[in-house]
């Protein structure tokens, strides 16, 4: 009975949640990230000018919004080595982006919580937490895929 529970269980996990190929994958985080670098780019120019930040406040800004376009290209170029996996599993790349997802949750906190922040600079912390994410990002796309040999002897 409770190998069957088991079985199952583990059946379910491995199940295909939407059937998409690799290369559709591939393709649209491709077309998600060369997106987003161009929202960063408009918001950022749009948004920047009129922020109250002092020059070298403004400095940083400017820095980090290229260093966050930057990013989002090369994960853009980068989103070939995606991989896609069925069902719920972990593996190097996922815990990478679990990993840019709590720093990025945990910036955001962390910036609410200081006392006398101006908007301005909350708004550049944010940034800065954006372009933290997108580090994790990147390491995760950069990630060694485990070969099929690696996968069937820790199964053993």
């Amino acid at each position: 009975m409770r190998m069957n529970l088991f079985m199952s269980i583990r059946k379910m996990m491995a199940r295909e949640l939407v059937p998409v190929n690799q290369k559709d994958a591939c393709r649209t985080l491709r077309v998600a990230m060369f997106l987003m670098a161009g929202f960063f780019l408009v918001i950022g120019a749009w948004r920047m000018p009129g922020m109250d930040l002092n020059p070298a406040g403004l400095l940083v800004g400017w820095m980090t919004l290229a260093a966050v376009v930057a990013q989002c290209v090369m994960a853009g170029l980068l989103a070939q080595r995606y991989r896609m996996e069925k069902g719920f599993r972990i593996n190097g790349q996922v815990a990478w982006m679990l990993v840019g997802a709590l720093v990025f949750l945990g910036s955001i906190l962390g910036l609410s919580q200081v006392e006398e922040i101006t908007r301005a600079q909350l708004r550049l912390g944010c940034l800065v937490a954006v372009m933290l994410q997108m580090n994790c990002f990147i390491l995760g796309l950069l990630w060694p895929w485990g070969t099929e040999t690696d996968s069937n002897a820790e199964s053993q």
